[in-house]
């Protein structure tokens, strides 16, 4: 799955960094999650730009490689990072 979708990510126009976290614990009952993609972007109107990456990779790849490795539900979220220095 890196190997195929990290390039895809990595190629969308804006793109400052690509991070991918798997779940190694998690609190009793709380639900599994098969992975976090962090897509991160200058700023949010870069992201909602249409660009040929995003049109012509997202969907049709994701489609296609996903069902190989996950059976699920994907949720989506877009978040603020906030970046606090210890004092």
């Amino acid at each position: 799955m890196i190997e195929e979708l990290v390039p895809t990510w990595r190629a969308f126009p804006g793109v400052i960094a690509v991070r991918v976290s798997f779940v190694e614990e998690r609190d009793e009952g709380a639900p599994d999650l098969a992975l976090i993609l962090a897509v991160d972007y200058p700023d949010r109107r870069r992201w909602t730009m249409p660009s040929p990456a995003t049109r012509a990779g997202q969907p049709c790849r994701h489609e296609r490689t996903l069902p190989r490795f996950f059976s699920g539900r994907i949720h989506h979220h877009v978040t603020e990072l906030l970046t606090f220095q210890p004092e």
